[in-house]
């Protein structure tokens, strides 16, 4: 085994990503304590919770809060991808 594939490994055994279906949303949850969350790309969308159902419940529900809080999130990504692309054309 590699250093990389053990680095892998123990990366595996810290949490688990888990697709929440007809979404972009992603549980993870943390082996060490069992908490989970849900993420929205590399953006935290709940808090800290103990129960993964739950937890996928409170991210799809469709409310003004999560609707602003995505349309923010993805407005955000936006300004990285356009940053980016500025030094890039910059260079």
């Amino acid at each position: 085994m590699t250093t990389e594939d053990k680095n892998k490994s123990e990366a595996k055994e810290l949490f688990e990503k888990i697709p929440i279906e007809n979404s972009p949303f992603v549980v993870i949850r943390q082996s060490n304590n069992g908490k989970c969350f849900a993420v929205f790309g590399k953006y935290k969308i709940t808090e800290d919770m103990t129960n993964v159902e739950e937890c996928i419940k409170v991210a799809t529900e469709i409310t003004w809060d999560r609707l602003i809080q995505v349309m923010t999130l993805v407005n955000d990504m936006m300004s990285d991808i356009n940053e980016l692309k500025l030094k890039l054309i910059n260079k």
